[in-house]
């Protein structure tokens, strides 16, 4: 089960802030902040003000993923390989992570939207 429609999403009419952070490019319409770098690593924090999050990744085993009430994302990122940590919050601070997995971004972009009251965490 695809959770959108590639073509539509094509069509959106958002403004995207598009980033490249050790190679991970993220196109998104939520502020970002990095709340954490140095010379190896990354951390950035995507505040989504406790929306449901719909989880969609390319080539996955499962039908859907879905979060409720989730107040952020963390993703660390590090400059020695493309493997990303993401925490979904339940609150502000990376003590409230309720899930957090690790995915290989290499050859992939990374789309977070907002869906009225949810938003679709996409990598494709």
């Amino acid at each position: 089960m695809q959770l959108f429609k590639w073509k539509s999403f094509k069509k959106h009419k958002w403004v995207i802030n598009m980033k490249n952070y050790f190679n991970l490019n993220l196109k998104t319409e939520f502020e970002t902040r990095i709340i954490k770098e140095d010379l190896a690593d990354i951390d950035l924090f995507i505040d989504l003000n406790y929306k449901t999050l719909n989880l969609d990744i390319e080539d996955n085993k499962y039908s859907r993923l879905q979060f409720n009430k989730v107040r952020g994302i963390i993703i660390r990122l590090t400059k020695s390989n493309t493997i990303a940590t993401i925490h979904i919050l339940r609150d502000i601070d990376l003590y409230s992570s309720f899930c957090n997995f690790e995915l290989n971004y290499k050859n992939f972009n990374l789309y977070i939207y907002n869906n009225n009251n949810s938003c679709d965490f996409i990598l494709k």
